[in-house]
């Protein structure tokens, strides 16, 4: 076997030799490889691909799936400098929840995965972007009928026709109110049950809904 060998004298002083090993040498030389073994030292990671790439501010916290190499179980994921410990980690992905307070403004959010060494300083690696977009708008629910269900009535298809509908957009029928600006849009009333949405686009839904028998007069026909 033919390499270079390193030695130190009890000066202090280096030299080297090229040639062949004798027996007593390898020993040395083996010690040596074990020292700068790679695989002692951790591997920059690197980020192939994110998702989602594009979320909407002021929505709720997400799961982010970052699909990449030389992941770990010590990785943490940085989203705009804020470190994310993943709830899940293999070689290549990680998983890490984004909490709401991190997207309430649209923008460019920097995004990577930090690897910790067991010596130096972290290992980040490439940098993706997480796109924030604007607010959603509002519904606008121009109008629903029938606008009169009978007391007792089940299974009453209701259609609403406005703008901005969604999909997950959910009905709320209010219990008897003293004006519509007094209406918060979450008091769902107890004498009428919303059994099923389905959205039709985006301008148009229906909604089947049952009426109790003691629903109140003052809000449907007797």
């Amino acid at each position: 076997m033919t390499g270079w060998l390193w030695m130190e004298s009890s000066r202090g002083l280096r030299s080297r030799s090229a040639g062949k090993m004798s027996g007593r040498f390898a020993p040395v030389f083996l010690l040596g490889l074990a020292a700068i073994s790679p695989c002692a030292l951790a591997q920059v990671p690197t980020i192939t691909s994110i998702t989602p790439n594009t979320v909407t501010a002021g929505g709720p916290a997400f799961t982010l799936t970052l699909t990449g190499t030389n992941y770990s179980g010590t990785s943490t994921v940085s989203v705009n400098g804020t470190a994310l410990v993943p709830s899940s980690a293999t070689a290549t992905q990680l998983l890490a929840t984004v909490p709401a307070q991190l997207i309430t403004t649209a923008g460019q959010l920097p995004i990577q995965v930090i690897n910790r060494a067991a010596t130096g300083g972290p290992l980040p690696s490439n940098t993706v972007t997480l796109t924030v977009g604007p607010p959603a708008p509002a519904p606008i629910l121009i109008s629903a009928a029938p606008g009169f269900p009978v007391r007792g009535e089940s299974q009453v298809q209701m259609t609403l026709v406005g703008a901005n509908f969604r999909p997950g957009a959910t009905v709320v029928i209010s219990p008897p109110l003293a004006s519509l600006s007094a209406s918060t849009g979450s008091t769902q009333a107890a004498d009428v049950r919303v059994l099923s949405v389905k959205l039709v686009n985006s301008g148009l839904m229906t909604a089947r809904i049952d009426v109790s028998p003691t629903a109140v007069c003052a809000r449907l026909t007797c």
